[in-house]
């Protein structure tokens, strides 16, 4: 992630950067490491003479290796049959681009040039945490000709550390993230409240059933199960998984969900199925019973909620006795949110997490199943779930010769002052995988980042 790091209003030059690495804009006139260091100086004397923290400072982001939670200049695409709204690094030499949401191909001359996202780079009080995202002085320059990168902390002090399967180990404990760290991390798959046309013109939905839409119903912003009272047997809505980038499969067929990123869709890589899912919503009939369910694990993972009883039911595979954890109903409606991300179940109510229980069942390797790979299920109306969301967690690859792969596993020993430093977007990032001293010092870290600018 190249960073750009305003300290000077006046006019200004760039140093050359590598690729996807950093660098820092500084003033014509000055050596940019002997104004760097004034600049920290003055502020740290500030902080000791009046007691407060530096103020912090504005700067711009370029580059892609942390999208898509920070970005340089890019541009964006209205979708003209799904009207979802994307996001493209700047130079891209195609003619169409797919959106990532359903898949239409949108002619290049759609595409609109848009800025590079404004951060605040704040005071580093405090030891940094995981998952935390830092400015840092890059291992790849020299002390004259600095250069500021932006990545984000995954290894601590005195860790050891392993990339393996997509997610990041500990001490051979794959490392679980708190509700509020994996909503950081999410990465969007699928907005249902933006459906393609089907040819005759109405809107096709990935979501489809073995019964009848008789009982469920798509409205202009989520489904419902429209039926009073129960019904003769549970009505399942079977989420079915599309490609947002070229694919050899028809547009509409379901595939596995994989790693694929949409900001660069250019990438030739071996692409890695990615079990690590989140589905977002707001249930607007607080009373309703319902039931998600998960189907990228050779055993089936549900979560029911059930108001009547004040239970959340979790079931792994045909198991005769489900797991049953209270939980407060909420009297209105409310937002939730179920996830697998970590080989872990998490379930939020209104962003609160009131579940966290772990998953044992190995991956599913049957493509097929994969291209399904979660479910809605109600044996009873009516349910109405509204502007449901669907996201994959950081799917982290390991490198080796240059090649980067799911396959390679990588260990890391951090020493006891040393942070191991990923970006978000690993297949376009240059970071602790690649700097000859995999750990970063405490030294180099200059702040911790804050995002100014909207979505």
């Amino acid at each position: 992630m190249i960073f750009k790091y305003r300290l000077s209003q006046q006019v200004m030059r760039s140093l050359p950067a590598a690729a996807d690495d950093a660098r820092i804009v500084v003033h014509r006139n000055y050596r940019p490491a002997r104004e760097i260091l004034c600049v920290l100086l003055c502020s740290l004397l500030l902080g000791l003479l009046t007691g407060c923290q530096p103020p912090p400072r504005q700067a711009i982001i370029d580059g892609s290796s942390m999208a898509p939670h920070l970005y340089g200049a890019h541009s964006e695409l209205v979708c003209e049959d799904c009207g979802f709204r994307a996001r493209f690094r700047l130079d891209l030499a195609l003619e169409n681009l797919l959106c990532p949401n359903c898949g239409a191909a949108n002619p290049a001359t759609r595409l609109n040039k848009q800025p590079s996202l404004q951060v605040a780079v704040e005071h580093l009080a405090g030891q940094p945490q995981r998952w935390e995202i830092v400015a840092f002085y890059s291992p790849t320059t020299s002390q004259e000709s600095p250069r500021l990168a932006v990545k984000r902390i995954v290894g601590l002090p005195g860790e050891e550390l392993k990339i393996a399967e997509g997610d990041l180990w500990r001490d051979g404990q794959r490392l679980a993230k708190s509700w509020e760290e994996q909503r950081e991390l999410a990465i969007l798959l699928r907005d249902f409240d933006f459906l393609p046309r089907s040819d005759n013109g109405e809107r096709r939905s990935p979501w489809s059933t073995a019964n009848t839409w008789a009982a469920w119903k798509l409205l202009a912003d989520g489904v419902e199960l429209n039926s009073e009272g129960a019904v003769p047997s549970p009505m399942r809505l079977e989420y079915q998984h599309w490609a947002g980038y070229q694919s050899a499969q028809p547009r509409f067929a379901p595939i596995p969900v994989l790693d694929a990123q949409s900001f660069d869709p250019r990438e030739a890589r071996s692409l890695a199925p990615v079990y690590d899912l989140l589905l977002s919503g707001e249930v607007m009939t607080p009373q309703a019973s319902f039931r998600i369910g998960f189907e990228q694990f050779e055993q089936s993972i549900s979560c029911e909620f059930s108001p009547a009883t004040g239970k959340l039911i979790v079931r792994e595979g045909a198991a005769e006795r489900p797991e049953e954890f209270t939980y407060i109903p909420p009297a209105t409606a409310y937002r939730f949110g179920v996830s697998t991300f970590d080989r872990q179940l998490t379930v939020a109510i209104n962003n609160r997490p009131v579940l966290q229980w772990p998953i044992t069942s190995p991956p599913q390797q049957d493509r097929q199943r994969l291209g399904s790979p979660l479910y809605l299920e109600s044996a009873e109306g009516p349910v109405r779930l509204r502007h449901l969301q669907l996201f994959r967690d950081v799917h982290y690859l390991g490198r080796a010769g240059g090649e980067q792969s799911p396959a390679v596993e990588q260990t890391y020993r951090l020493g006891s002052n040393e942070f191991l430093l990923l970006g978000d977007n690993p297949q376009d990032s240059i970071d602790s995988r690649d700097w000859a001293q995999a750990g970063l010092p405490k030294s180099r870290l200059l702040g911790r980042i804050r995002r100014l600018s909207p979505e």
